[in-house]
């Protein structure tokens, strides 16, 4: 599930993705604060629709919807949605995708007509899988590094982008034995003005936290568990 403004009315809209039922909803939001109708767009039988994002992806001014179909290995972009920040650098769009079974990490560009090429690909370690990702500036470069939650490792792997446009080989980190990190979440924890990341742990129950220390590396890892939270 993903929010946005996807008709400008200044009210937060809804998408999100049926996996068991190949299709992904639209909830638009009224002033009032009710939802309208769900639009539905049905995908193919199979596909398996599994992680959602919104970004420019061309240059129409209209925000643009990208779902991972983790059955069917492929992605899919709904155009025509209305204005959001920019994912554009250096002149081209950029799109990332985990390939879980391949252990790697996918780079796409795109000029300004949606369409977009594989650019690089990223080992991210062995058995890894990883399942999320999010992106940062780790070293207070001004660049945006990536993060990924490895399913298969236990780990966090980071690629920290360098001034050519590309990307470091994958510096991994612990989040604890048994922990599956399911999802990965970047933001400053501690008030401190440096990235830290925090991972939903599936298998252990509860969150793992790495404090940033704003050179692009991180604290050891912090568990918190939780009665309430079995299976984040």
């Amino acid at each position: 599930m993903t929010v946005g403004d996807f008709d400008a009315n200044k009210q937060l809209d809804v998408a999100v993705a049926d996996s068991e039922n190949d299709r992904v909803f639209i909830l638009l939001q009224y002033e009032n604060g009710k939802f309208g109708m769900k639009t539905t767009y049905e995908g193919i039988k199979g596909s398996y629709p599994f992680f959602i994002a919104v970004a420019y992806f061309d240059d129409d001014n209209q925000v643009d919807i990208a779902i991972a179909n983790y059955g069917a290995n492929n992605i899919l972009v709904l155009s025509q949605y209305v204005m959001t920040p920019s994912a554009r650098q250096n002149g081209l769009y950029y799109l990332l995708v985990n390939n879980f079974n391949d252990d790697s990490l996918l780079m796409l560009t795109g000029n300004a007509d949606g369409i977009f090429q594989r650019a690089a690909t990223f080992s991210m370690g062995y058995r890894s899988a990883p399942i999320y990702l999010c992106i940062g500036d780790f070293n207070n470069d001004n660049r945006m590094d990536i993060v990924t939650a490895n399913y298969g490792s236990d780990s966090v792997g980071i690629l920290r982008a360098q001034d050519n446009g590309t990307f470091s080989n994958v510096t991994t980190y612990s989040m604890g034995h048994g922990c599956t990190p399911w999802s990965v979440a970047v933001r400053d924890f501690n008030n401190d003005s440096r990235l830290d990341i925090a991972t939903a742990n599936r298998r252990s129950g509860g969150l793992g936290i790495r404090l940033g220390h704003g050179n692009g590396t991180f604290a050891n890892a912090m568990t918190y568990f939780t009665d309430i939270i079995i299976d984040p």
